[in-house]
């Protein structure tokens, strides 16, 4: 199942850093606390980029990560490529908030 990206964008038009937001196991990328979350980056200026896992999307309550998380990585990689290309974002100025610990290992191996 091919990933959907959503995109938020401040007002103006010079680059702006980015905020990726890789939702959780069961929580969705529109979930209230993202939208609420997605208010304050926007009003502060930065592009906000969020995805559902491909998990998710296939099966919301039952879907799983893959066992390594390559999946994921690979998806975050491609929202991040993504975003970089969208001209009002600036590349090295990414942030990525997590909603679960367990997705450190994954976190940590894309930081590198």
């Amino acid at each position: 199942m091919k990933n959907q990206f959503l995109f938020d964008f401040p007002i103006g038009s010079q680059p702006f850093p980015a905020v990726i937001i890789a939702p959780g196991l069961r929580y969705p990328m529109d979930g209230p606390i993202f939208k609420e979350l997605i208010r304050i980056f926007v009003e502060k200026g930065f592009v906000v980029a969020r995805l559902n896992w491909s998990f998710y999307l296939e099966n919301p309550v039952k879907g799983m990560p893959s066992e390594n998380l390559q999946t994921e990585l690979a998806e975050l990689r491609n929202l991040s490529t993504t975003t970089a290309s969208r001209q009002k974002s600036r590349p090295l100025q990414h942030l990525y908030p997590w909603k679960i610990a367990g997705f450190y290992p994954c976190v940590e191996s894309f930081l590198r």
